[in-house]
């Protein structure tokens, strides 16, 4: 699986009025700003989104992976159970895991 990175999730009700307080907070520029199929902002350390529903099964990290493929297995053979199977996205593959403790995580494969 190879875990690149993991990124906790911030979510707020409007992403353009939060992001120039973690601009702020963090000192810098957001890496990436997306609108699909989620509006997101990639910092180095975090990612905002956009809540425009409450979602009982809302990931609480992102954890970037070399192979979703391997990362799917591994969860599978670890009691986690698949909830959104691979699904190509802009900035790449993910899919969505309820891990046994029933915390849901995203997993992203970058393009």
């Amino acid at each position: 699986m190879n875990t690149i990175k993991v990124l906790p999730r911030i979510y707020v009700d409007n992403l353009m009025s939060h992001i120039p307080f973690y601009k702020r907070l963090l000192g810098s520029d957001p890496l990436t700003i997306t609108d699909n199929p989620y509006k997101t902002a990639r910092f180095d350390g975090l990612l905002l989104v956009e809540e425009t529903e409450k979602l009982s099964e809302k990931p609480v990290a992102t954890i970037l992976v070399r192979s979703i493929v391997q990362a799917k297995n591994r969860s599978i053979r670890n009691n986690g159970v698949i909830v959104q199977e691979p699904t190509p996205i802009t900035k790449g593959i993910s899919i969505i895991v309820k891990h046994p403790d029933g915390q849901y995580f995203e997993y992203l494969e970058p393009a």
